[in-house]
């Protein structure tokens, strides 16, 4: 398959869209209420790019585990599962723990492409057969 054309890479494209949307727009509000500056910006770019890049991985393990038998292709998930959990728990970590990143930006930029999925469902159109 080509690469271009894969799945995975055109959905994480779209949710790439949508989390820098909301990241924008996260920022946005930030201004308003007086918490703009560079460690919530910070915050805010980290956790959008890993969020797109976990959802990319995301991807990438099942179309591997597709790939294989049922009984190797549950040991894959699940430890393709925990590496995807323990990466996320030490982005978040970082945030906690560098002082010129924002945890805040971190986490809830985490959350930015399942809302990117659930709105991209609400507000797509109908496809004719």
């Amino acid at each position: 398959m080509n690469n271009n054309n894969s799945p995975v890479i055109k959905e994480t494209i779209q949710i790439a869209k949508g989390t820098a949307i909301l990241v924008l727009c996260s920022l946005i509000v930030c201004i308003f209420t007086n918490v703009f500056n560079l460690p919530m910006i910070l915050g805010f770019l980290i956790g959008g790019v890993y969020a797109v890049f976990n959802f990319y991985r995301l991807g990438k393990s099942i179309e591997n585990m597709l790939k294989m038998p049922p009984a190797k292709a549950q040991t894959y998930m699940t430890g393709q599962y925990f590496v995807r959990l323990f990466t996320t728990g030490l982005v978040i970590f970082i945030g906690f723990k560098v002082d010129f990143i924002n945890y805040f930006g971190i986490i809830i930029s985490l959350i930015f492409p399942k809302l990117t999925l659930f709105f991209s469902e609400i507000f797509r159109k109908e496809e004719k057969p």
